[in-house]
Order: C-alpha cells, then sequence, then structure tokens
C-alpha cells in the first residue's frame, strides 16, 4: 500500500464532474443519431408493432379521401355532404397521425428523459457535495455477489465505493483474487524495473493475481510463512458504467412487444386492415357494380354505387378513434399501477392495509385491496404523467400494466439480500457431551457403536463408549444438534428449537466466548478480511481449490448464551494467526478423470483455512487462544474436546462423527468449527503479517504435535498406568512438555496444535418470509416464479425449497456448459463464491455425503488413494476424508494392488431389494466397464434371501437414505423460511444420523445410522453430484431428461419437450447465460418479469431483456448486528451514494423499490389484470361494433335496399356512440377469479381455433340483429311507399319489399326510385329508426358484455357505475341526433313523413328483440364460460405439470 499512500484520488466532487460529464456526452450522442425520414419509416412501417398508424392505415383514409373528392366532383347532385365527410376524414386523419408521431417520439426518448432526470440528481449531489466515509458501506463488509462494490481511494479516505460510480482517474486498491471492476493499469512506484514489468494493463472481468509469484506448491515440503498479500493501487482508465450506459441507450428499443400491443397489431394492422378491409371493398364494389349493371333503373349514380357506398362500408374499420382511445386507456392502467404502489410504499396508514403476506386468499380481501380509494386529482395528474412523459415508469418501452397483466414468469436473478438475508443464519449447533452408561456394570468397548435416542425430536443424539467416568467405567460419549429458528420480525433473531436447550448451557459458554472474542471481534475485522484475500488469491493457483471464508456474525446466538456486548470488554486483543492448506493434487486427479469420462459435475474441493485470535484476560493476564475456520483443519489441530464438564480426548470415534457431520452439513449448508486453548507462551515477534501454508502432509506436521503430549494415546497411557482415572480441564493442557516461547515459523504452527475442540455452527441463507408468501401467491396466479441461481444444482435446489419452490425430478436445469465445465473458472460463474461464502462448494468428492440411496464402490485408474486418517489412525480433514490417498504421498498404487471389494460387502446389499441392486449393477457397468466390474456379485443361485452384517467387521460406513429428488417430489409446497421445515439437506442429515431410512429391515440393517460392516482394506465413496446428474451417468430410467447449458435449451424444446420453460430453478448461472435463457422465454411466448439487486453492475443486460425488470434495493450484508451498514447523509434530501449508484443501476427498469416491499406485487398484479381484462372488453365490443356496421352494409347492398346508414350516420356510430360504448367497459367491476386465471402466450398471431370460435361468436350474437334491423328499414320503405301510392292519385307508383318503391315521378332519371327526391324524408326517418334500434342493440350487446364470465341473473351489471353514467347520455344523444335529422329532413321535403307512419311490427320488433337478445347473449356466453372453463383447467394443469414428452398435452 505504499504506492497508494502517495497518490490521494479524486475528491467526490471532482468525481461526480466526469461521471456526469461522460455519462451526458453519450447520451447526447446517441440523442443525435438518426434522421427524421429513418424515424418516419420505422414509425410507418407495418411490420412496427409499437406504431400506433401504419402506413396502410394512412393509405386507407387518404384513400377514401380521395375517392369522396372524386365523388363530389363526378355528382350531378353535388352532394355537400361528400366534401363535408372527407374532411373530417382529413381532420381525423392529421390528429391521429400527430398524436401517433407524438407518442412515438415520447417512446424512443422514454428513456434518455429517465436518463437525463438521473443526471439531474448527480447534479444536484455535485452541489451538496456532503459525503463522508460513513456514508458508505463498511471496508470489512462481507462482499456479496448482489453489491458491486470496489475499494477506492476519494478525497484522501479508502471507502467502499459502488462499482457504478467508479470514474476514469480513480485510485483503485485490488484485493488478492478479486474480480477487476473496469480497465486499469498499476500506479508506478517510481523503480523502472518494476514499472516496466507491471506497464500492462487488466482489463475488466479479469482476476487479480498477485500469488503468481510465490514458489510452486510441489517447491516446500514444510511450513512455510507467508507474508500477506496485500491490496495494490491501480489507476481507473475509463469510466465503466460508461458501456453499461451506452448498452442501455442501445437496447433500450429492443425489448419484446407487449402482449397486449401484440394483439391490437394482430387484431386491427394484420385482420382488419390486411385482409378484411381489402376483403370488404372487393365485396362492396363487386355487388354494387353488378347492382347498377342489372338493375340501373333501382339504384342511385355511379359515383354513389361504387365510391360513396365503398368508402362508407369501410370507415368503420378505419383508424380514426381507435389509436387514440388505446393509448389513453393504456395510460389509464399504467397510472392506476403507479399510484398504487406509491400509496402502498409511501404511506403507512395504506400498508396497514395489505393482508398479512401480501397472498389472495379470500375475494374479500382481493376486493377491499384493489378498491382502494384514490384521489381522483392524484390520479389524474398521475394519468397527465405518463401520457406527457414525465414518469419514470417506462410506460412505454417496458408497460407495467401490459407486462403485469399478463406475466407468466416472474424471476429472479439475486439472491443474496433479495430473496434471502444478507447473512447466512445460524441453523445447527454442533456439541459433544458425556454422559454415564444406563448400567455401570457394562464391558469396556473401545469399538464405535452408534445409538438412536428413543424420541428427540430437536437434537440429534449419537451416543459412543469412548473414556472412563471417574468410577473407572466408560463413559458415553455423543454429540448433541440442537436446532434454531430464526424470528419472524427480526433476521437476525434466534432462538432455540429445544425448550430444554439449556441443560446444554455449560458446552455451549466456551462457543458463545469464542463468537464475541473472534467472529464478532470488530479489531480483528480488517485482519480478517485481509487473511481472506490471502486465501482466495493463493486458492487460484489451483483450479481443483476454492477459499472458504464464513466468518459471519453470531452475536443474537452468544446472547442467547447469555453473553452481553460488554463481555468482550474484559479480554485485549494481541494477535491474530491465519493458517491455510492446499489441496493435495493426488486426491483430485483421478476423480476428475472419472468425471470427464461419466460427464459428471465438477465441483471445487474447500481450501483448508483457521483464523484465530490470541486474546488476554485483563483481570488475571493470562492469554487465549480462540480458533474458528473449515472443521477438517480445526479437527486437525486439536487433540481434546470439551465435554460441557470436563476436557476429554479426541478419539477415532469422535473424529469421524465431526467429520461426518461436517461432510453432510457443509454439502448444502455453510459449517464453522471452533476450538480453543490456553497460552503461557509469550510471542516474541509480530506473527499477525505472517500466516502459516501447511503443506498437504498433515500427518507429518500435525501428527507429532498432537500425538506428542496431548493426543489419545497419551491419556490411554495415563489410564492404564495410574489407578485414578483422569480429569480433563483447562489445566490438563499446561503439561511439563510446554512450547517455548514463539519466536519463529515452527513455534507459532505449534501453538496452534493440541487445541480442544468446543463445536461447530451450521449456517443457511434463510429465504425472507415475504417471499414465500409472494411465490405461493404467485403459484396460485399460475405465475411461475424462476429463480436464476448462480450456485450449483445441490446449494440452488436447497435454497429453492426453502422458499417452496419445486427443485426435485424435472424442476431445475444447469445452464453451465460443458465448456464451462471444463474451464479453470468455478461454475458458479463468479469470484464472489470465493470470497464472501465461498463456503458454499459442493464437492464431487464422496465422503463429504454418502450418497442419497447407493453406495458405491469404486475402483480408481491408475492411482488408489487412501484416506489420511486411515494411515494415520484417526480422521483428518475433509479432502483426506472426502478421497482416498496412497498410503505415501506420490506413491501410486498400481492397478493390480488396488483395493476391491470383499465378498463381504456383497453381503451387506440387500437382495430382495431389486432397485438398490440394479443401481449398483448400473453403476457397475457405467464406472468400471463391462470387462472390470467393481462389484463382484453372487450368483442368483448363491444369493441368501435377506442380508446380514458380516461377522468380521472392523470400520463403519454410514448409507445415506433416499435421494433427494425422491423427498422433494413429496415434500410440502408450502414452506415457510422461518419454519425450518426439513428440507432435502435436513432430511438427508436426519435419515444419516438419526435413522428413519427406507432400508427394509429384512434387509439385516440397522434402523438407526445404518451400520455397514466392511473389511479395513476396502474403500468406499459414494457420489456427491446431484440426482440427476447421477442419473444421467448411470443411465437409470425414469429420470429428468433435460437439457444442460444454455446451447441446449433451444434445441430440447424445438425438437423434444416444453420443460425448459417450466422449470423453477436454473443453476449455474453467469449474466450471460441469464439473459440468453430470456430471450429463450421470450421467443416461446413467455411474459418476463425481472427483479434483481438495483445494487449489482451486472444486471443491466438482464434488465434490458426482460419484459419488464423492477430493481429492488437489497439488503446490505453487516458485520456485525451492532454495526451500522451506512449512515445518511446530514442533509436528508441528499441521495447515499448507494442510493446514487441505485439510480444509475435502475435506469432500464420500471419500478425501483426497498427489498420489504415485496408483497406490493402481487396486488400489482391483480390491479393490471383487472385492468387488461377491462381493455380486452373494451377492444373486443370496438370492434366486433365496427364489424357488425361493415357486415350491416354489405347486406344491405346484398339485400338491394336504399343505403340504410348515411355518411353522417356512420361517422357518428364511429366516431361518438361505439367508443363511449365501448370505454363503460372500463368500469367493470373487479373479477374475483381474476388471480385465479392462467394466462396465455405473448404470440404475434391468433390461433386458427381461437379465431374460429371469435367468429362463430360474431355471427350469432350480431347477425341476427343485423338481419331485423335490415327487415325493419324494407318494412319502413315499405310501408312509406303504400303511404304515399294512398295520396297520391294521379301518379302510378309501384311499391317492393326489396327494391323499395319507384316514386320519382320522372322514371327516365331515378334516384334510388325517388327516395333522394321528394321522399327524401321517409328514407331519412326509417335511416335513424334503424340507427336508434341499433345504437340500442348496442346498449344491450354491453350490458351483456360486463359480466364476460358471469350471467346476469347471478351478478348485477348494475354494478358498473360508467356504464350506468354514460348509457343514458348515449341514449339521449342518439334521440337528439334523431330528432334533429328528421326534423332537418322534413322541414325540406316535399313529403313530410312521421312516427305514425311506421308500420306497428317495427315498433314490436324494436322494443322486444332487445329482450331477446340478452337471452341470445347468455346462451352464448353460457358456451364461451364452458370453454374458458375447459382452457383453464387444461392451462392449470399445463402449468402445474412437467412430464415433458410424456405429458397428455
Amino acid at each position: 500500500m505504499n504506492a497508494a499512500e502517495m497518490v490521494t484520488g479524486h475528491s467526490t466532487v471532482d468525481a461526480l464532474r466526469i461521471l456526469h460529464h461522460e455519462l451526458k456526452q453519450r447520451l447526447s450522442q446517441h440523442q443525435n443519431r438518426g434522421g427524421v425520414t429513418s424515424d418516419w419509416i420505422r414509425f410507418l412501417h407495418h411490420a412496427n408493432a409499437y406504431s400506433l398508424y401504419h402506413w396502410t392505415s394512412v393509405s386507407f383514409i387518404c384513400g377514401c379521401i380521395l375517392l369522396l373528392i372524386i365523388a363530389y366532383i363526378v355528382d350531378e347532385l353535388g352532394n355537400s355532404w361528400l366534401i363535408l365527410e372527407a374532411i373530417i376524414l382529413f381532420l381525423l386523419l392529421t390528429v391521429n397521425l400527430c398524436f401517433a408521431t407524438w407518442d412515438d417520439w415520447l417512446r424512443r426518448n422514454e428513456l434518455f428523459d429517465k436518463a437525463s432526470r438521473v443526471m439531474v440528481k448527480i447534479e444536484a449531489c455535485i452541489k451538496q457535495g456532503i459525503w463522508c466515509p460513513l456514508n458508505y458501506i463498511d471496508l470489512n463488509c462481507p462482499s456479496s455477489q448482489c453489491v458491486s462494490l470496489q475499494w477506492t481511494i476519494r478525497d484522501s479516505s479508502v471507502i467502499n465505493l459502488p462499482v457504478g460510480l467508479l470514474v476514469e482517474g480513480d485510485v483503485i486498491l485490488l484485493r488478492p483474487g478479486q474480480v477487476i471492476p473496469a480497465k486499469c493499469q498499476k500506479i508506478k512506484t517510481g523503480d523502472y524495473e518494476d514499472d516496466l514489468a507491471n506497464m500492462a494493463e487488466f482489463k475488466a472481468g479479469d482476476f487479480y493475481n498477485p500469488a503468481q509469484n510465490l514458489p510452486e506448491l510441489e517447491l516446500f515440503s514444510k511450513i512455510e510463512g507467508r507474508e500477506p498479500l496485500k491490496p495494490q493501487a491501480f489507476l481507473v482508465l475509463e469510466t465503466p458504467f460508461v458501456k453499461n450506459f451506452s448498452q442501455i441507450l442501445e437496447k433500450s428499443f429492443l425489448r419484446p412487444v407487449g402482449m397486449l400491443d401484440n394483439e391490437r397489431f394482430a387484431a386491427y394492422s394484420i385482420w382488419i386492415e390486411r385482409r378484411i378491409l381489402p376483403l370488404i371493398v372487393f365485396l362492396m364494389i363487386l355487388t354494387n357494380a353488378l347492382r347498377y349493371a342489372f338493375l340501373h333503373n333501382e339504384v342511385g349514380t355511379l359515383s354513389d354505387m361504387i365510391l360513396v357506398l365503398t368508402v362508407n362500408s369501410v370507415v368503420p374499420l378505419l383508424a380514426l378513434v381507435f389509436p387514440i382511445v388505446w393509448r389513453l386507456l393504456d395510460a389509464w392502467g399504467v397510472a392506476k399501477v403507479i399510484l398504487t404502489f406509491e400509496e402502498y410504499t409511501q404511506t403507512s396508514r395504506v400498508k396497514k392495509r395489505i393482508p398479512s403476506g401480501g397472498s389472495f386468499k379470500s375475494e374479500a380481501s382481493l376486493e377491499g385491496t384493489l378498491d382502494l380509494k384514490l384521489l381522483w386529482t392524484d390520479f389524474f395528474q398521475a394519468w397527465k404523467d405518463v401520457m406527457v412523459g414525465q414518469t419514470d415508469t417506462l410506460a412505454r418501452t417496458a408497460n407495467l400494466a401490459q407486462v403485469f397483466g399478463n406475466m407468466t414468469s416472474f424471476c429472479c436473478v439475486d439472491k443474496k439480500g433479495v430473496l434471502s438475508w444478507p447473512n447466512p443464519t445460524a441453523e445447527k449447533v454442533f456439541i459433544l457431551t458425556s454422559r454415564p452408561p444406563h448400567s455401570h456394570h457394562r464391558p469396556r468397548r473401545h469399538s464405535v457403536k452408534c445409538k438412536v435416542p428413543d424420541g428427540d425430536p430437536v437434537a440429534d443424539d449419537l451416543s459412543f463408549h469412548h473414556n472412563k467416568n471417574e468410577h473407572g467405567f466408560p463413559t458415553e460419549v455423543s454429540f448433541q444438534v440442537l436446532d434454531l429458528t430464526q424470528d419472524t420480525k427480526n433476521h437476525y433473531g434466534l432462538r432455540f428449537d429445544d425448550p430444554s436447550w439449556s441443560k446444554y448451557l455449560s458446552s455451549l459458554k466456551p462457543l458463545g466466548l469464542n463468537i464475541l472474542l473472534n467472529t464478532c471481534n470488530m479489531e480483528t475485522t480488517y485482519k480478517y478480511t485481509e487473511f481472506a484475500d490471502h486465501v482466495t488469491c493463493v486458492s487460484l493457483k489451483r483450479e481443483e481449490a476454492v477459499p472458504v471464508v464464513n466468518r459471519r456474525c453470531f452475536c443474537e446466538l452468544a446472547n442467547i448464551i447469555g453473553f452481553s456486548e460488554k463481555a468482550s470488554a474484559n479480554f485485549t486483543t494481541e494477535q491474530t494467526l491465519g493458517m491455510y492448506r492446499h489441496i493435495p493434487p493426488e486426491s483430485t486427479s483421478s476423480e476428475r478423470k472419472l468425471e470427464s469420462s461419466k460427464s459428471f459435475l465438477r465441483y471445487k474441493m474447500p481450501m483448508p483455512n483457521v483464523f484465530s485470535v490470541v486474546v488476554s484476560d485483563n483481570c488475571t493476564g493470562s492469554r487465549h487462544l480462540f480458533s474458528q475456520g473449515m472443521s477438517d483443519l480445526v479437527l486437525d489441530s486439536c487433540s481434546d474436546f470439551w465435554d460441557g464438564e470436563k476436557i476429554q480426548p479426541l478419539g477415532e470415534a469422535e473424529r469421524k462423527k465431526i467429520a461426518d457431520f461436517y461432510h453432510r452439513t457443509s454439502m448444502s449448508s455453510y459449517c464453522t468449527a471452533f476450538s480453543y486453548r490456553p497460552l503461557t507462551e509469550s510471542f516474541g515477534g509480530e506473527f499477525s503479517d505472517i500466516y502459516l501454508e501447511v503443506p498437504e502432509d498433515v500427518v507429518a506436521f500435525h501428527g507429532p504435535y498432537v500425538n506428542k503430549s496431548y493426543g489419545f494415546n497419551q491419556y490411554e497411557k495415563r489410564l492404564l498406568m495410574n489407578d485414578r482415572p483422569y480429569h480433563g480441564s483447562a489445566e490438563s493442557l499446561l503439561l511439563d512438555d510446554m512450547v517455548p516461547d514463539v519466536h519463529d515459523i515452527e513455534s507459532c504452527f505449534r501453538l496452534q496444535c493440541s487445541q480442544v475442540f468446543i463445536g461447530m455452527i451450521t449456517m443457511q441463507y434463510q429465504a425472507k418470509q415475504d417471499i414465500v408468501d409472494l411465490i405461493e401467491s404467485l403459484e396460485s396466479a399460475c405465475i411461475r416464479f424462476v429463480h436464476f441461481s448462480k450456485e450449483n444444482e445441490l446449494r440452488s435446489r436447497v435454497f429453492s425449497e426453502k422458499m417452496g419452490l419445486e427443485a426435485g425430478w424435472n424442476c431445475h436445469i444447469s445452464l453451465a456448459s460443458e465448456k464451462a465445465l471444463e474451464s479453470k473458472v468455478d461454475v458458479s460463474g463468479s469470484l464472489e463464491n470465493n470470497r464472501e461464502a465461498s463456503i458454499g462448494y459442493e464437492s464431487q468428492y464422496p465422503s463429504q455425503v454418502l450418497d442419497d440411496e447407493d453406495l458405491i464402490a469404486i475402483k480408481g485408474s491408475s492411482t488408489v488413494l487412501r484416506p489420511s486418517w486411515l494411515r494415520s489412525g484417526r480422521y483428518g480433514s475433509a479432502p483426506e476424508v472426502a478421497t482416498t490417498q496412497s498410503q505415501s504421498i506420490g506413491s501410486p498404487m498400481t492397478p493390480d494392488k488396488a483395493p476391491r471389494l470383499s465378498q463381504d460387502v456383497v453381503n451387506v446389499i440387500p437382495q430382495d431389494c431389486s432397485a438398490e441392486a440394479d443401481t449398483l449393477r448400473e453403476i457397475d457397468r457405467a464406472v468400471a466397464g463391462p470387462t472390470t466390474p467393481l462389484l463382484h456379485h453372487r450368483s442368483s443361485d448363491s444369493a441368501p434371501s435377506t442380508c446380514r452384517q458380516h461377522p468380521s467387521a472392523h470400520a463403519t460406513v454410514s448409507l445415506a437414505a433416499k435421494s433427494e429428488s425422491r423427498s422433494s417430489l413429496h415434500r410440502t409446497r408450502k414452506r415457510s423460511s422461518v419454519d425450518h421445515r426439513p428440507t432435502s439437506s435436513d432430511q438427508f442429515f436426519e435419515k444419516g444420523f438419526a435413522g428413519d431410512g427406507d432400508v427394509p429391515e429384512s434387509c439385516g440393517l440397522h434402523h438407526g445410522s445404518i451400520l455397514v460392516d466392511v473389511p479395513s482394506d476396502t474403500y468406499m465413496l459414494s457420489r456427491a453430484s446431484s440426482s440427476d446428474s447421477f442419473s444421467r451417468a448411470v443411465g437409470l430410467n425414469n429420470q429428468a431428461k433435460l437439457p444442460r447449458g444454455i446451447e441446449n435449451i433451444r434445441p430440447h424444446i424445438k425438437n423434444v419437450d416444453n420443460v425448459p420453460l417450466q422449470v423453477s430453478l436454473f443453476t449455474d448461472c453467469t449474466a450471460q447465460t441469464t439473459q440468453e435463457m430470456f430471450c429463450i422465454l421470450q421467443e416461446f411466448g413467455e411474459v418476463t418479469c425481472c427483479i434483481g439487486s438495483s445494487a449489482n453492475v451486472e444486471n443491466t443486460g438482464v434488465f434490458l431483456q426482460a419484459d419488464c425488470s423492477l430493481a429492488v434495493e437489497p439488503t446490505y450484508p453487516q458485520i456485525c448486528i451492532h454495526h451500522s451498514v451506512i449512515e445518511k447523509p446530514s442533509l436528508s434530501s441528499s441521495l447515499t451514494p448507494m442510493e446514487l449508484s441505485a439510480e444509475l443501476h435502475s435506469i432500464p427498469c420500471s419500478l425501483y423499490f426497498a427489498t420489504d416491499d415485496h408483497s406490493v406485487i402481487i396486488h400489482l398484479v391483480a390491479l393490471a389484470r383487472h385492468h387488461c381484462e377491462r381493455i380486452r372488453n373494451v377492444s373486443k365490443l370496438y370492434l366486433m361494433c365496427q364489424l357488425s356496421l361493415v357486415l350491416f352494409q354489405l347486406l344491405n347492398s346484398v339485400f338491394l335496399l336504399p343505403p340504410a346508414l348515411p355518411p353522417n350516420v356512420i361517422l357518428w356510430l364511429t366516431v361518438v356512440i361505439v367508443p363511449l360504448l365501448s370505454i363503460t367497459l372500463m368500469g367493470n367491476p373487479l373479477n374475483r377469479k381474476i388471480l385465479q386465471m392462467a394466462q396465455g402466450k405473448n404470440r404475434s398471431h391468433f390461433a386458427k381455433q381461437t379465431l374460429l370460435e371469435e367468429l362463430i361468436y360474431f355471427f350469432i350474437r350480431y347477425i341476427p340483429t343485423i338481419v331485423i334491423c335490415l327487415f325493419c328499414h324494407g318494412l319502413n320503405l315499405l310501408t312509406f311507399c303504400q303511404t304515399a301510392s294512398d295520396s297520391t292519385a294521379n301518379v302510378t307508383v309501384s311499391c317492393h319489399l326489396l327494391f323499395g318503391a319507384r316514386l320519382s315521378e320522372d322514371a327516365s332519371e331515378p334516384v334510388w326510385n325517388g327516395w333522394y327526391d321528394r321522399h327524401h324524408s321517409g328514407l331519412v326517418l326509417s335511416q335513424q329508426l334503424i340507427t336508434f334500434e341499433l345504437v340500442l342493440c348496442f346498449v344491450i350487446i354491453s350490458l351483456c358484455s360486463i359480466h364476460r364470465l358471469s350471467y346476469l341473473w347471478n351478478t348485477s351489471p348494475f354494478v358498473n357505475r360508467l356504464w350506468c353514467a354514460v348509457t343514458p347520455i348515449v341514449i339521449l344523444l342518439q334521440l337528439i341526433f334523431f330528432i334533429g335529422n328528421t326534423s332537418l329532413s322534413s322541414s325540406r321535403a316535399e313529403v313530410a313523413y312521421s312516427l305514425g307512419d311506421i308500420h306497428v311490427a317495427v315498433w314490436v320488433v324494436t322494443f322486444v328483440w332487445p329482450l331477446l337478445l340478452v337471452v341470445l347473449h347468455e346462451l352464448v356466453k353460457r358456451r364461451e364460460i364452458k370453454m374458458w372453463v375447459r382452457h383453464q383447467k387444461r392451462a392449470r394443469l399445463d402449468f402445474g405439470t412437467k412430464l415433458g414428452m410424456n405429458s397428455p398435452f
């Protein structure tokens, strides 16, 4: 850090100015791209689904205007209405075109405007400039994948700066082993040679690995002292967020089209404009041309027949008001969603009204939630902001209402701090206790015997005889596993499940003291961070290793045990010691060959490390060593254990049980071991800046020190040579053979040996309760919650089960390709796993977890490895126990000397359990091949009917119970994060220790921890990959056949089945594979919503890919619950650095909210679904009514009648009446089943079956009304003709039902048989009456459309207040229009007709048919409801099944 001390870095104000300048410059470049011509071409293109207007729409309207002008010119009568209609169409075209152009401009600049508003916030921070180091996250805070931070020098102080705020010229401190956040170069130190060597530039995404200069692992064979690798100062050469910002600006228009927009585009642009309108034009011209040719004396002029009637027939389908109405209604929904979100998240009064958990269990709660009273002034203000583009919700490019209303997949890309609490919570506490046996007359035993407790439901208890009590009899040593449950109100709060846990308080006290003085000691946080960085960097030298650094806050546990916050004040921290050990390369070589041959997933091995703290007691002056770390290295450093009363020696049985517990829990949890020893030595030097690197052969180093004075053999010797029993205590460690003063590496190492084992704590990330409730609510709404996990399969499945997701058979897919698995990068895809809790490893090495169902005996390839605990007579580290090693390191055993399973092992295999036997045979064939079977089964004729234990037993191996996939199929779906219900890992753990296995009793196996007696020279290995990987390797039947790797997803969906679209868990994800999977989901019609951390700089691409994205502020990890994360600036209105960074990262997101507001999501989904249903009803009624008007005019020409709808009536109905009646459906009441409806796919076309059904329903609903109205029109003309015939005696009048009547006195030049001349008032009266009848029928149809899925007698339609208010206005307007037109025509006509001249049958039909229309509509609705119920049942069944190619669909 010497170089860093010579630079001060940017000041905060200067850095923000640079950031503001570069972002503003990049924004200006993107805004100036393109031109007016290209924008117009994109806007009017017929394939642009975003645009409300296309060149086809403009062409049809312009064509109509042109035809009307031509008709006016050639019309002999000079009808002035033609030119007036052309002017009205031109005005409507101009208004719609301007509106659509303005709307498209807002859409293209929507993201630019949001970015500009973020620029304003940066300027405000520049002006205020009040940030201090306390406003940043602590430097030593545990790192998290959800929070992108970088140590940076700002204002001459080292701060933990968000990566999004880094700028060019910043001085950053790269920690060893970290991922480089930006292009940078090492700062020159003045040494020419050193500067020349460091001229190379580092790219973003590379690993900073200064450990390359360390000696190779094979070059040293003794304990070495390593100086800590320090953070180095580097100069940032480019602003990293500029790339993200450019990506946002370039890809902001590439989001998928919303589902409603696709439906509008398919219905209006494709079907109406490109198919129906040309067809109508053709039919009208053909029909009227034939009429004019063969019935020339019965029709109008040529211009009327060919031009005017054709224009009038297509006017209802022209885009005259629909684009404007569509955008207004769409903005209506977005405004309501935004306003509701703000009310829920910002008003405490409204928050209290949210039902517990946010789950809509009752219809009443749903109705009360969505009927939230919003002020009309606030609503109209929000509506106006959406319309003019003054909102940050991206209402046009990522429409919230459309996405939430049609969402099929709710995807989360971040875990820690978003789905789970930021820090893992203590789940289990492992301690060793001693108790006298039930009988004092038992013979002395040294063999291990497992015992199952009679009925302790909380603590797993396993006893074994090893030591003697004060009477000389053996003492039962048992381990207790105490379960902990998280508090529902405080994620740090804990409580023991066992009400009698206090009886183990004496065993828990040392554990609590170790927590206070080591784990939660704020004086050692920087030293531990430095040690973690060093271990992380060193582990990069071997691809099989992954560092495990798992020091997290356990203050609450210590508080429960009885320690207060001030308890640590009695001690003074003197030294911190670090020790780590490499993984032997021999422990991985043969396994890698096996994996590569059988396509097993490769999981990295944990790198053993221990961090110790030396403290002194302020009262007595005594020194103590408190250690914590990985169990294997801690266990190797221990010679004794604390049983709650005294110190006892660690024997083989205790070591085996400790290692067994660690291996099992570390597969799916995070396990930390604790140890202690008193010190009498004084330090001759400072060892805090030296880490001990221990060679792989721990026997040569730990063995001599452990066994020399304090080992198990020494205790046995004392017991044998003395008559009195030996009582272990703290003083028992201070023997004659003292360790001299610590002054060198060897003495420092000896100081850390011969410790007392205290216990272990397992940790697990707990799902947040509101997330569990949200998932449950989404699932009931047929919305699939998809978790994109960066962790491996096993760990991801365990956490997914905690959230309530299905994670068993056919339920998860790994996105890591085979190439990625063969690379040097961990499958997790991020070094964060290595740093912050690279405790999240999963190993393929067998003894970490004895397999779910099967015990596999594997013969090595060229090297057969023997466990170190078999070599040394004790149980060693995790890597050593996990794999067999050769008796002497470096001397491989030849294949002919490789140990094989003896016949005694076969006796253990149940011969009558066919599944297990078949499994072993499959493994035999898969692993060893057909020529060298690994398992030599007995022949069928000699196999006994039951299995028995072989009498010559020398070792014990615990069989695991059934596989996780089988248990997940039978697990309970409703799971809470705080209930700690058994997950697959818990069941696996409990079955392995406490029994309850599924092995038949006839097999001769114990009910509890199953004992399998094998010879000592047999080495048993078990698989540790997940069940699906295993099944693929051995080819078992009835297993999931899912693709692995992102490159295989598309071919699988196209050629096999759609199961990848129904999976709720994707593992081994990176930002690139996640983005590609989003693209695949959208290609196959899924509507996706992405939720992710606003502090993760890698989420930009995924945010842009999803249909809409939600940025959530994560819960930041804490060093300790008593240490605050961030302090707000002194000016309350000022943003913190994390908030400003979140503003930048959330630019492509529609919403940004706090982590505790997840419950509002399901409410917004219900509200958006209700809005989308309303818009669909409005659009459907609008288009059907307009189509009925078109069909009415076509049939009018077919029936050879004079025009029943004049041009002014058509415009009146098209522009005023039909839109008003359609909009009334926006007031439809809440559908109480809205959250039980399965949503469809987002397709750019309609299914043929759907179109056929809708066409049939349309004909049934509207054709009878059209025919009846035309019949009334003909009957009216016939009646008027007869009336005229009676009143005109000197003129011969012929009346006909179809042709009307020849009323013209000059028959040589007839115009519609005289209805356009003297008797024009009769035609107008009939037209207005038919128009009123049509409007009345439209009102009845709208009434029946209010409850689309409910009958009128079940649900009153008058609950739609908007319909009740608008419908009378519509009828009144139509009456005014009726009276005005008839009065105007009567005043100008020579012959006047009145309502009294109308036939009685017409009046009867006019008022009776609407009642019959209600019956007809309800009959059609009955059919629709039946089809909808069938569709929903099928959709929900399809949603819930993952049978794939075996599915009935």
